[in-house]
């Protein structure tokens, strides 16, 4: 018996896993009433599917597992909806995928002349109803005809129509079967001549429209699920009350970009396929195409979220695989040509220009404040810019046990992890921090609230200035192999902190970097301590006063 599996399994006799899925019992009942009128695909038997999934690797063979998963179901999903009728372009268009597939597979090493015109020639028995023994019923011309292309192209057919989560109706079926013995004919043709030698252009290749995007319909008794109600889900459920409203944007950005492009489909009919389709577009596109990088954290992290947690929810989302687990993009680490921190030199000159900020200029909530004080914070505390640059009067306090500043989410969402209360370097408080915080109003240091044009803009005021920060030291540092400015001031703390020798729990727990080691998340990190070893940072070392 044929068990539905959560995950690739194995079979004796190979080190190969499995794919395996026993059929729903409605799925069951569909085929049973179709019986030979449904070509079944390859691994599809009586009780349920098996195939092979080609590894051995449990890695690949998950990814190969989800994305089969995702296919069938999509076929599951057209036998409910009920077959599909082909226009005559869209049979033309599938049969254009055969050629351009029998063309890229031998046109480099086409071997003899002869191979290709023995194929033409079982091509043209098929066109006569001549290919295969006569039939012990009495067939027409037309039933011989259509036998005989099953026999020779309905494997082929079959993958098409698979590849594409599509069941068509016998008229289709026959349709697409007379498009692609032509387009292999045409195929043949060309093979011959490139096996002749002849390597000229086919006039004819570019014939075959675009393959649309084929987006199965609803099946019956069940209403649409598109991406957006998907997303909207997800993104309402309690599960996500934590979630942080910049990941939800992000989120919501990349599953509306995928609904445009696959034609809003229903979300439970998206397939790896589709999905790979989608990444492999944007990293090819003209304008602004996506890094691999990108689309590997960004774009695909996204999908994989919200799929993985519909499939905890399948009784009531109806998703039982996660599509974006097949999703394959490579991402190949560039080679690092430069330290990722700042130079001595490098962070004098930005040091320098953040004290050149006249301290009467650099009033509460103006850029000129941001340049001076943001950047110095970032130097003595190893903060990225976006928890910095929200920082509000209320962060910074003083008490029995020292001058603190806070990060918190409370004071917006360039917090990345929980709130953290860190010590204020006296080179700080020597160059007047404290004086400027107690001259600010209650409320954000380096933007003015009331300036906001939108309360609902997609990106916050602390983005903003982080952004004219990096923009200003990027000009300043002038290193164009450098990369984030303002990022590789966290990865100079780092080194400043290793070479005045204080361990790395401290330096974890003051620059807001997760902890090395499980037993660091028990008990805290005291005011006290923490600044007895911040106090351990040069002042000349940090701000690269070396000779």
């Amino acid at each position: 018996m044929v068990l539905q599996m959560a995950r690739p399994s194995a079979r004796l006799g190979t080190l190969n896993h499995q794919f395996r899925r026993r059929y729903p019992a409605d799925i069951r009942r569909i085929l049973d009433k179709l019986g030979a009128s449904f070509v079944r695909p390859s691994g599809w038997g009586k009780e349920g599917i098996t195939l092979t999934l080609g590894t051995a690797n449990s890695t690949q063979a998950k990814a190969a597992h989800a994305r089969i998963s995702a296919d069938v179901e999509t076929t599951f999903a057209a036998l409910r909806t009920g077959p599909r009728h082909l226009s005559h372009k869209e049979a033309v268009a599938l049969s254009g995928e055969v050629y351009r597939a029998l063309i890229a597979e031998h046109e480099d090493d086409p071997g003899e002349v002869e191979r290709w015109l023995k194929a033409e020639v079982e091509n043209l028995k098929a066109e006569l109803g001549q290919l295969g023994p006569a039939s012990l019923k009495i067939e027409t011309d037309a039933e011989r005809q259509l036998r005989d292309r099953e026999s020779l192209f309905g494997t082929r057919v079959t993958a098409i129509l698979q590849g594409k989560g599509l069941w068509v109706d016998a008229d289709s079926r026959a349709r697409l079967l007379e498009q692609v013995s032509g387009a292999v004919r045409q195929g043949n043709v060309v093979l011959m001549g490139r096996a002749a030698g002849d390597y000229t252009p086919d006039p004819q290749a570019d014939r075959f429209p675009e393959v649309p995007a084929f987006s199965a319909p609803t099946p019956r008794g069940r209403s649409k699920l598109t991406m957006a109600a998907l997303f909207e889900r997800w993104e309402k459920h309690p599960e996500q009350q934590n979630t942080s409203p910049d990941t939800k944007r992000r989120y919501k950005g990349v599953f509306s970009a995928v609904s445009d492009f696959l034609g809003n489909p229903d979300a439970r009919e998206v397939s790896s396929g589709d999905l790979q389709r989608y990444v492999e577009a944007r990293m090819e596109a003209a304008d602004s195409p996506l890094s691999p990088r990108a689309a590997r954290d960004v774009h695909k992290a996204a999908l994989s979220s919200v799929y993985g947690w519909a499939t905890t929810k399948a009784t009531l989302t109806g998703i039982k695989a996660n599509p974006a687990a097949g999703v394959g993009i490579k991402v190949v680490k560039a080679r690092a040509t430069r330290p990722k921190g700042l130079t001595d030199i490098e962070a004098h000159r930005l040091v320098e220009a953040a004290l050149a900020v006249h301290v009467v200029e650099a009033q509460p909530r103006t850029l000129p404040a941001a340049r001076r004080w943001a950047t110095l914070v970032c130097f003595y505390t190893g903060s990225r810019i976006g928890a910095v640059a929200q920082l509000r009067s209320e962060d910074v306090s003083v008490r029995p046990d020292g001058a603190t500043i806070q990060f918190t989410p409370d004071a917006g969402e360039g917090i990345k992890g929980d709130a953290r209360v860190v010590p204020v370097h006296p080179r700080l408080i020597e160059l007047g921090f404290l004086t400027f915080v107690e001259a600010a109003p209650v409320g954000p240091l380096f933007y003015n609230p009331s300036q906001r044009r939108r309360a609902d803009a997609r990106i916050s005021q602390g983005d903003l200035v982080a952004r004219e920060l990096a923009e200003w030291a990027g000009k300043i540092v002038a290193a164009p192999d450098l990369g984030k400015v303002l990022h590789a001031i966290r990865h100079r703390f780092m080194t400043c902190c290793r070479h005045a020798g204080i361990e790395e729990q401290y330096v974890e727990a003051i620059a807001g970097h997760a902890p090395g080691s499980q037993n660091r998340e028990y008990g805290e990190f005291p005011i006290a301590v923490l600044a007895r070893e911040l106090l351990r940072l040069d002042p000349m070392k940090v701000e690269g006063n070396v000779a």
